[in-house]
């Protein structure tokens, strides 16, 4: 698979896809046209997010950050968290989920 290549871009929500997944991460792919946000929730693993194609603002525990491509960002398991893309320009994100976020569901089991 190419990140590149068939950006799962969606016009009424943000898109996405699996790229990887084992019981010990999980790397997905987020498409955003301008615009477009994934809703405020908490982060249910540790993340780390690297934008591929255009900018975007992370807001974690009320804090914005501002990412293009190629920057780095980690999330905490269980911030509060909202992404953005505020520019007029299509972008793309790989999130590292590590561990996979079904770990934390069988530790509570």
């Amino acid at each position: 698979m190419n990140i590149f290549e068939d950006i799962p871009f969606q016009e009424e929500n943000f898109g996405y896809r699996k790229l990887v997944e084992n019981n010990y991460c999980l790397i997905l792919q987020i498409a955003l046209n301008p615009k477009q946000s994934v809703k405020e929730h908490f982060a249910n693993s540790y993340l780390t997010i690297i934008p591929i194609l255009g900018e975007v603002e992370i807001t974690v525990n009320g804090i914005k950050n501002s990412l293009k491509e190629g920057s780095i960002f980690l999330v905490n398991l269980n911030d509060r968290m909202f992404i953005e893309n505020t520019s007029e320009r299509k972008s793309s994100l790989l999130v590292f989920k590590s561990p996979h976020p079904d770990t934390f569901k069988k530790d509570l089991q």
